[in-house]
């Protein structure tokens, strides 16, 4: 948050000082109040560019192997363009680089999956696909089969086929 606000304020002193430049050269033709005028929309520029391209951002930040399977959007009054077109600020994603298996489960497989918020800490989750049966449960942060095969505490709830978490860890995508 700190590298954007100094971003923020480095480009409205920049577009000031341009527009400064500008109004010096043209012989002090320009208005005066162009200069606070251009750097405040160049600022409201930086803060709507930022907002919107934050979760494509964040997605190419990812390793490779770690998917993003969902965004949400969010509108607020107090930024009104957000109610024309929803900034994504939520995400999850699925790391898929190194999923659990057991042979006793053949359809069942451990991955994690993180919660990214804007603004906010990154929250892990490790959480269990049951493919063929079309079921998945949160294990919290450490999940695991036991020797036989079972997972331990884990709370299955049905799945729906089309739910992007389910398809990105059963079928790829």
């Amino acid at each position: 948050m700190v590298i954007h606000m100094i971003a923020f304020l480095g480009i409205g002193a920049a577009v000031f000082a341009f527009v400064y430049a500008i109004r010096h050269l043209s012989g002090w033709r320009l208005p005066s109040w162009w200069m606070p005028a251009a750097a405040g929309v160049a600022m409201l520029g930086y803060s709507v560019w930022a907002e919107y391209s934050w979760a494509g951002r964040t997605a190419e930040a990812l390793p490779e192997g770690v998917a993003v399977v969902w965004q949400g959007g969010e509108t607020v009054g107090y930024r009104p363009w957000t109610l024309v077109f929803p900034a994504a600020s939520r995400l999850i994603a699925l790391d898929r680089r190194a999923p659990l298996r057991h042979e006793a489960q053949p359809g069942v497989v451990i991955l994690p999956v993180f919660l990214v918020a804007r603004w906010q800490p990154t929250a892990t989750m490790t959480m269990a696909f049951d493919c063929i049966g079309g079921r998945q449960a949160e294990l919290g942060e450490a999940g695991d089969f036991g020797t036989d095969g079972a997972l331990a505490g884990a709370e299955w709830r049905a799945a729906d086929p089309e739910d992007p978490l389910i398809r990105a860890a059963c079928m790829g995508g």
